[in-house]
């Protein structure tokens, strides 16, 4: 009974949490952010187990924590945060998991996040700062954003409220959301501080897809339309001298999960685009048939 219920586990963490790139950074940060709270709870000092994870305002503190350049764009300590962060990464991570394979998502999200810390430090050394810490995975999610504006501005997505909208209006709603609209006050000390370092990991994203979209990797062939999941194949009636199938052998359900997983992981690493025709077909048969 336990190795089935581990083999269960399994395949629901490879299917849902662990499927592509996108979802791999999205439970990620799930993760950190229940491992945040946990601390917050137990620990009764917060601001010293949030400063592990957060890039410090005081640039003396920062040589003593310098891999918080690496986990603040993977922690935040508000669910809100994480909620809206995640939202907008699992949006924007499946289109581009779709554009350019799954090593993009991860190195355009990493870019953005290193851009935002760089910019966070540089203003420290500039002002004397604020006294709060960088922590959040804004600046990396606005990465991906500003990719996927160079590589797939025409694509369109279907949001549950307005319908078919182009990535470019919903990168300019993102924008205004993150960038141009102020948390506290317009110019306000607070509003600089949380505007430049996410300006500073949107402009990396542009960079990144601008790099991608002049054959940056020459791997990347990104189709003109976003591709759909898969299309269901044409119903032919058999002619009357139609000659009768023979028996197939009937597949087991842990052989079409294998068959589904090696097609995934191909679409993670190299994108949907990479994939034939006949596998695109399979892919839909397989989705098909694990989901009854």
């Amino acid at each position: 009974m336990s190795t089935t219920k581990t083999n269960a586990f399994k395949a629901y963490w490879r299917r849902w949490l662990w499927s592509d790139m996108a979802t791999r950074i999205i439970t990620v940060n799930c993760i950190a952010w229940l491992v945040i709270a946990i601390g917050l709870m137990a620990l009764p000092d917060p601001n010293w187990w949030v400063g592990l994870f957060a890039v410090p305002s005081s640039i003396f503190m920062l040589p003593q924590r310098i891999w918080t350049l690496g986990t603040y764009m993977i922690s935040q300590y508000d669910f809100l945060h994480l909620l809206v962060n995640m939202i907008w990464m699992l949006l924007f991570g499946r289109i581009m998991v779709q554009a350019a394979g799954g090593k993009h998502v991860l190195g355009g999200y990493v870019c953005g996040g290193l851009a935002g810390g760089v910019a966070f430090i540089i203003m420290n050394l500039l002002w004397s700062g604020n006294g709060m810490p960088l922590i959040g995975a804004s600046c990396a999610v606005l990465a991906v954003t500003g990719i996927c504006l160079m590589l797939v501005p025409d694509w369109r997505v279907n949001l549950l409220l307005f319908g078919l909208v182009k990535v470019k209006w919903i990168v300019l709603a993102a924008v205004l959301l993150f960038v141009l609209v102020p948390g506290r006050g317009w110019f306000d000390l607070m509003w600089v501080y949380e505007t430049i370092p996410h300006a500073a990991g949107f402009a990396a994203g542009i960079v990144y897809g601008l790099w991608l979209r002049r054959g940056g990797d020459e791997w990347v062939n990104v189709p003109k339309s976003r591709p759909a999941a898969a299309r269901a194949p044409r119903s032919v009636a058999p002619g009357p001298r139609a000659a009768a199938p023979r028996a197939r052998r009937v597949e087991t359900q842990a052989e079409l999960e294998n068959q589904l997983d090696d097609l995934l992981d191909k679409v993670n690493c190299s994108g949907y685009s990479s994939l034939s025709p006949t596998e695109r077909q399979r892919l839909f048969e397989l989705s098909q048939k694990i989901k009854r």
